[in-house]
């Protein structure tokens, strides 16, 4: 599989006609994929089986938060660090940047045992990391919508926010054709197979194209498209998320962080300030299991 899915290793152009890679999957991690390689010269194709953000998998919800503190592990700080970097150039190249990329702090919550609060205190002193520990009284007094329990804390870190997934894939496309990238949509890739000489040709409801690489971004079809091909078991889970509008204070969600609340057992619970111009509400919140 490692053939099909090393980007560090499609870094040189090559001359005899085969495209240098393809990328499958155009959401969140493919239209970045595309538009970076297209952005060190090299003849790329994106293959996307609906149309762009589009609402079938798992890049679409006007949503996503941004942290750096992360409480997964330390070792993910300067891949955060440098994203965030990259997402700020390309909110520049957006007609209304804050819209793309919105800075409002992230708060952390749970008790002082709880792996949220533990694992965001690690990557903060591993990384020296700027941030705040409040107590239970501050929170409340900061962001009057939140109650915690009296022996929960926050962490709050103020380089961090939410993304409009929909904008960061149509900007990274866009970003990519203008680059040279050859993009084709409502076309499925229906096989691919690796030949003699280490190409690789993937075939698609339209037709068949040959690569010296090929970069599969596709999200909750991994286990269709290369399940069989890994050891590592792939489970497919469909998330809920709920909006809900606000009847009052509407002012006080606006100014609320993005939030990560520890429920114990495994259980998140998380949310983002009001965004308006949903038909379904502006406060989007929902659950996350950390053990599936």
């Amino acid at each position: 599989l490692g053939k099909f899915l090393l980007p560090s290793q499609c870094l040189c152009v090559m001359s005899d006609g085969l495209l240098d890679c393809i990328v499958v999957g155009l959401g969140g991690h493919g239209s970045a994929t595309l538009f970076h390689l297209a952005s060190r010269g090299l003849n790329v194709l994106g293959l996307e089986q609906f149309h762009p953000a589009h609402v079938q998998g798992s890049s679409h919800g006007n949503s996503r938060i941004f942290r750096q503190a992360y409480f997964e592990h330390p070792k993910y700080v300067p891949l955060l660090r440098r994203s965030f970097t990259l997402w700020n150039e390309l909110s520049k190249t957006a007609d209304d940047p804050e819209k793309m990329f919105h800075i409002c702090g992230a708060l952390m919550i749970g008790l002082p045992s709880s792996s949220v609060i533990k694992g965001t205190l690690l990557s903060i002193q591993e990384h020296n990391m700027p941030h705040q520990i409040l107590s239970s009284d501050e929170v409340r007094t900061r962001y009057p919508m939140m109650h915690l329990d009296e022996d929960e804390i926050g962490i709050f870190e103020a380089e961090a926010g939410y993304l409009n997934p929909e904008l960061c894939i149509d900007l990274h496309l866009k970003a990519a054709k203008n680059l040279g990238a050859d993009i084709h949509y409502e076309e499925e890739m229906t096989s691919y197979s690796l030949n003699s000489d280490d190409s690789v040709t993937v075939t698609t409801s339209r037709g068949r194209y040959d690569a010296r690489k090929l970069i599969l971004t596709v999200g909750a079809w991994a286990h269709a498209v290369y399940g069989k091909d890994i050891c590592i078991p792939l489970h497919l889970e469909r998330r809920v998320l709920y909006w809900f509008k606000p009847v009052a204070h509407i002012d006080e969600f606006k100014r609320i962080p993005v939030y990560i609340w520890d429920l114990g057992h495994g259980d998140n619970f998380y949310g983002f300030p009001e965004q308006p111009g949903f038909h379904a509400g502006g406060v989007k919140v929902a659950f996350h299991q950390q053990e599936a």
